[in-house]
This record gives structure tokens, C-alpha cells and sequence, in this order.
């Protein structure tokens, strides 16, 4: 009678060890910190789209951290603000991604500025961060620079006009 139980239990923790092999999601982390004073920022809200469609709304916790899992075969914008401050966004593209033996994760950190009145934004509303993909076989999504490098550099501008 043990013999038997204890096949059971070992196949079942081999079958569980194999439905985790398989990841359908990537583990997304956003961290929100004051663009001037590098500080984290608890409170802060992320909006995450598919396709416009709005699919869940977070709030960062007390260290200004937030994780989501998106499911592989979709691209999602990815909405970050707070109260006074200029709303910024990314894109997280897993639209050719399938499933993997291992887990997929990204990390963006988003540096949050106050919004000033009388200041033309319409660069950061209309532009990307950047935008998150997968590169076999890292299980790290990585991000585009030269978008990255533009936004910051777009906003150094605004603020030095601000001052």
C-alpha cells in the first residue's frame, strides 16, 4: 500500500515540476521613482493595456513596486503616473513569444516629473519609453536603447525650459 502512494506523489510532483516548465507569462516588475530626486515612489498607478483595451489597473506599493504577469501572444502598452505628475508608458511586446521551459521576466524602472501647466508634453504622451521583447534564449525581455535614449534626452529638455 506505500509503494503505490509514494509513485503517486512522485509523479505528481513531476507532473507539477513539468506544467512549471512550460511558462505561458512573463513576470513584468515596474518601479517608480522621482525623476529629480531618484526617490521611490509609493502610490503611483499603472494602467496595462491590450489592443486598447484597458486590462488591469495597479498601485505601487509603500517601495514604488508593482509586478504583473502578461501571457505570451499579445503586445501591451504600459501606463505609469501619479497624482501631479506627467504620465508616461512602454511597451511590452510577447506577440511571437511561445511558451518556454523557463520563466520570462522584464524590470522597467519609470522616472516620474511633475507636470508643470504651460509645457508641451505631446513628445512623451506620443512617444514609448520603449519597448520590452524577447531574445532567445535570455529569459531577461530586453529593451530598445536608441528610444530610450531620445525620450531621456527629450525630457532633460523640458525640464531645463522649466527651470
Amino acid at each position: 500500500m506505500k509503494i503505490p502512494f509514494a509513485l503517486i506523489f512522485l509523479f505528481s510532483v513531476l507532473g507539477i515540476g513539468q506544467a512549471k516548465a512550460q511558462a505561458s507569462e512573463a513576470v513584468f516588475s515596474v518601479e517608480t521613482l522621482d525623476y529629480t530626486t531618484n526617490k521611490r515612489m509609493g502610490g503611483t498607478y499603472v494602467y496595462v493595456y491590450n489592443d486598447e483595451k484597458l486590462l488591469t489597473q495597479l498601485v505601487t506599493d509603500s517601495l514604488g513596486k508593482v509586478s504583473v504577469n502578461l501571457q505570451m501572444g499579445s503586445k501591451y502598452k504600459v501606463v505609469v503616473g501619479g497624482e501631479g505628475k506627467v504620465d508616461r508608458f512602454f511597451y511590452v511586446d510577447l506577440k511571437k513569444v511561445k511558451k518556454q521551459k523557463f520563466q520570462l521576466s522584464g524590470r522597467c524602472a519609470v522616472r516620474l516629473f511633475d507636470a508643470k501647466p504651460e509645457t508641451d508634453y505631446s513628445f512623451i504622451f506620443e512617444n514609448p519609453i520603449t519597448r520590452f521583447y524577447f531574445q532567445a534564449p535570455e529569459p531577461e525581455l530586453r529593451f530598445e536603447m536608441q528610444p530610450a535614449t531620445k525620450m531621456a534626452m527629450e525630457i532633460e529638455r523640458i525640464l531645463k525650459e522649466q527651470e
